[in-house]
């Protein structure tokens, strides 16, 4: 983990930052940031005027950039991973071979951003587990972009080029995919909504991930290292970390893989029963058709993996002890477990957001601590159906500055006509009334504004509270569309 600027650089970075201010406004005082390879780590730059700052290979893990104007910024091979980047306007920002991992993107604009790889192909960007919903994305250049685990909830990709893209497990929800560029894109048709998949002219450019083979010698030493490393409670051996590999035809033999990282690998139809595999690491990876019968997956990680059609009889995913009285629940959000045989098995206090469990046999199936409504159960409607977009009927929104027709809305918010200089408050929420015709009488909601685009006229909200009442007056409403 960086260390923080120390007093006396923060105030040279900050000195910097006044003279690009001075830069942007013209002033003959001014001169343009350059930051290149310096250490901002977890700067509080909330709301600071940055557009056009160079920071090539900058460290600027944890920083706050939230609500910043950094337009045509420079980012090239910048670290940014966990950086606060909520609401800024980053149009045009150049963020090739920058790794963005579990950074917050939200609401933010992205158009026309490159996110292309770095000086050779493995130096690619990274947003890997990236919070990036309602973000504008709109012509932006993402080929070659690790996204896997991101959440793109609400978002606009339109005409963004995704080539080469890995989105697995990436929440696509209600993302808009018109004229988006599709070439060996890596993406499960399963994570898409019908009306996401008219969208496409044709899903030929999707593609299966690619994984490396590893010589049977290979796999086998560090199999026999990651042993040593469990029996010697890390004193000796080293623990197995195989990201991304081909491991459909290792010999495995019974033991423990526990603590081993195995993300992005495939392991296909392989029967690991006679394994313990406590905390082992399988993130978005391929387990379609594997045996887990009667393993134990205590605190395992499986966020974004595929376990389509795999069985998992009286396999226990359950909370791995920790010191003292701290446990580490099995993570299986994003999850596709559809058709698997979950008969016996335990999911006790297990993280399940979005876990696809459609078709699975559950027969003494354990979920005690489970939030199930959380669990979506088929691939077309339920949860997915709360982010389709419907334009009619109309809905009439009555809010402190007048009342506004929709152009369309959906079970999380509404997009409005709102034409003139007079615009709703950003930041705050908005108390207001909407009817539809025929669909008395009004409900009461209240509203934060997403996005506001004067130009075409429009500005959509997001209901920050939604209680039954008003799903089922939206049910009722979606019933007649």
């Amino acid at each position: 983990m960086a260390v923080s600027p120390t007093p006396f650089e923060e105030a040279e970075i900050m000195a910097t930052l006044v003279r690009h201010r001075y830069h942007i406004k013209g002033d003959a005082r001014g001169r343009r940031a350059d930051l290149s390879f310096r250490n901002l780590s977890r700067l509080q730059l909330k709301n600071h005027q940055l557009n056009g700052i160079i920071l090539k290979g900058a460290c600027l893990t944890g920083v706050n950039f939230s609500g910043s104007d950094l337009t045509g910024a420079d980012f090239f091979g910048a670290d940014m991973e966990g950086a606060d980047m909520s609401g800024a306007n980053l149009t045009g920002a150049d963020f090739r071979g920058a790794n963005l991992s579990r950074a917050t993107l939200s609401n933010c604009n992205l158009s026309s951003a490159d996110f292309r790889a770095g000086a050779t192909p493995e130096d690619k960007a990274r947003l890997i587990e990236a919070k990036l919903d309602n973000s504008f994305l709109c012509q932006a250049n993402l080929s070659g972009c690790d996204m896997s685990g991101a959440e793109l909830v609400e978002a606009d990709l339109s005409g963004a080029d995704l080539s080469q893209t890995v989105l697995l497990g990436a929440d696509l929800s209600g993302a808009s995919l018109k004229e988006v560029k599709l070439a060996g894109t890596v993406l499960a048709l399963s994570q898409l909504a019908p009306a996401q998949l008219s969208q496409l002219p044709s899903t030929d450019g999707l593609a299966e991930p690619v994984y490396r083979s590893h010589p049977a010698k290979e796999i086998s030493r560090k199999f026999a290292a990651h042993d040593r490393w469990v029996v010697s409670v890390g004193a000796e051996g080293a623990r197995l970390d195989m990201e991304g590999a081909d491991l459909r035809g290792a010999t495995i033999q019974p033991g423990s893989l526990a603590g081993a990282r195995l993300r992005h690998c495939t392991l296909r139809g392989v029967d690991l029963r006679g394994l313990v595999l406590d905390m082992v690491d399988f993130s978005y990876s391929d387990l379609r058709e594997t045996t887990l019968d009667q393993v134990s997956l205590r605190g395992v990680t499986l966020r974004g993996a595929d376990l389509s059609g795999a069985s998992l009889r009286e396999a226990l995913l359950e909370p791995m002890p920790l010191e003292g009285a701290r446990t580490w629940p099995a993570n299986l959000s994003q999850t596709l477990l559809c058709g698997a045989d979950l008969s016996d098995a335990s999911f006790d206090n297990a993280i399940m957001i979005n876990t696809d469990i459609a078709d699975c046999t559950i027969s003494n199936t354990r979920f005690r601590g489970v939030d199930l409504s959380k669990v979506r159960r088929n691939n077309t409607s339920g949860e997915r159906r709360r982010y389709q977009r419907f334009t009619a009927p109309v809905i009439y929104v009555k809010t402190p500055i007048g009342v506004f027709s929709s152009v369309n809305w959906s079970f999380g918010g509404v997009c409005l006509a709102l034409e003139g200089e007079t615009r709703l408050p950003i930041n705050e929420d908005i108390l207001a009334a909407l009817v539809a015709k025929e669909q008395p009488p009004p409900r009461r909601v209240s509203l934060a504004v997403v996005k506001d685009t004067p130009e075409e006229g429009r500005v959509i909200l997001r209901f920050t509270s939604v209680d039954q009442e008003l799903k089922e007056y939206l049910a009722a409403l979606a019933n007649r569309a």
